[in-house]
C-alpha cells in the first residue's frame, strides 16, 4: 500500500478507532476496489458509520429508559416491556431486554414495569398487562416491527370481542437505532415510537446530489463481486443503505453487503469487514 493510502487509512482510524483492529480485512476490501474513487467512497462510508460500543450502548439504553419513565411512568402497572421477538429465540431484541436487567439500567427503570422475553408470551398475558412497549436494537425497514404490532392488534381485537368491548391497548416501540424511513413507517401503526439514534441512507440521503448516482453505480458494481444468493440484498435489505454496527452485536443485513457478505466470487478465503450470523 502506498503512502497516500496509508495516510487515508490512519486518518480513518483517528475518526473510527474501533476499525483499527480490522485493518487486515479493510486492506482486502481496498484491494477489491477498481480505482481510487471506489476507495474514497468506501472510506467516506466507513467514516460515517454509527458505531455503538459497550459504554455508548449503556448511554442509549438510559436514554430509552428516561423516555419510557417519562411517557408511561404513571401507567407502569399496566405495561409490559417486551423484546420484539416472535418467540424465545435469541436475537437483538432479547439482548436489549437482557440489558434492561443490568444494574445501571434496572436501577432507574420504574419497578412497576415487567419484562417479557417474547411477543408470544406478551400476547398471552395482555388480559392482565394490556399495554406493550416493544424493545429492539435496530429497525432497518420497520417491516418486522409492524408485523409484531399487527399481532398485538389482532389479540386486542380478540379480547375486545370476547370479554370487553371497551378493551384497548397502547403499543409503543423503543429502539437503540433506526433508519428514519423505518421510524416513519412504524409511526403509522404504533401509539408511540422512540429511537435513540435515527439514521439516514448512507448514499442517497448523505452524498451530494451531483455525486449520488455515480456513488450508487460504484457500489452496485462492487456488489457484483459477491454471490447473489437469497440472503444477499443490493444496497442492504430494503435498499436501506444503513451504516450501523454495535460492538458484540450482529451487523444488520440493512447495511451495505460489501461490508458483511461472506460469499465473494472466486475467493473462498474471503473474510468480510464485519461478521454476520444469518
Amino acid at each position: 500500500m502506498d503512502r497516500f493510502l496509508r495516510k487515508k487509512m490512519f486518518d480513518l482510524f483517528k475518526q473510527q478507532p474501533w476499525l483499527a483492529h480490522r485493518e487486515e480485512k479493510l486492506n482486502k476490501l481496498i484491494d477489491m476496489c477498481d480505482d481510487i474513487s471506489d476507495i474514497d467512497m468506501i472510506f467516506d462510508l466507513l467514516s460515517r458509520f454509527k458505531y455503538v460500543g459497550i459504554e455508548s450502548l449503556s448511554i442509549h439504553l438510559r436514554d430509552i429508559v428516561d423516555h419510557i419513565n417519562e411517557e408511561f411512568g404513571e401507567e407502569a402497572f399496566s405495561f409490559q416491556l417486551c423484546a420484539a421477538t416472535a418467540d424465545g429465540d435469541a436475537d437483538s431484541g432479547q439482548s436489549i431486554l437482557y440489558a434492561f436487567k443490568s444494574e445501571p439500567i434496572s436501577e432507574i427503570l420504574l419497578e412497576d414495569f415487567i419484562l417479557t422475553n417474547s411477543l408470544s408470551r406478551a400476547i398471552k398475558i395482555m388480559d392482565q398487562r394490556k399495554n406493550i412497549i416493544l424493545l429492539d436494537e435496530f429497525a432497518g425497514t420497520g417491516e418486522t416491527i409492524v408485523s409484531r404490532i399487527k399481532s398485538i392488534r389482532g389479540r386486542e381485537k380478540e379480547l375486545k370481542n370476547k370479554n370487553n368491548h371497551n378493551f384497548s391497548c397502547k403499543v409503543s416501540v423503543c429502539l437503540v437505532a433506526a433508519m428514519d424511513s423505518a421510524v416513519e413507517l412504524i409511526k403509522k401503526y404504533a401509539d408511540d415510537v422512540y429511537s435513540s439514534i435515527v439514521l439516514k441512507k448512507g448514499i442517497t440521503d448523505e452524498v451530494d446530489f451531483n455525486k449520488r448516482d455515480v456513488s450508487i453505480f460504484r457500489m452496485l458494481s462492487l456488489e457484483e463481486s459477491f454471490v447473489k444468493d437469497k440472503k444477499f440484498y443490493r444496497l442492504g435489505y430494503g435498499q436501506s443503505e444503513a451504516l450501523y454496527f454495535r460492538e458484540k452485536g450482529n451487523i444488520p443485513n440493512n447495511v451495505f453487503p460489501v461490508f458483511w457478505s461472506k460469499n465473494k466470487i472466486d475467493d473462498k478465503n474471503w473474510k468480510p469487514l464485519f461478521y454476520r450470523k444469518e
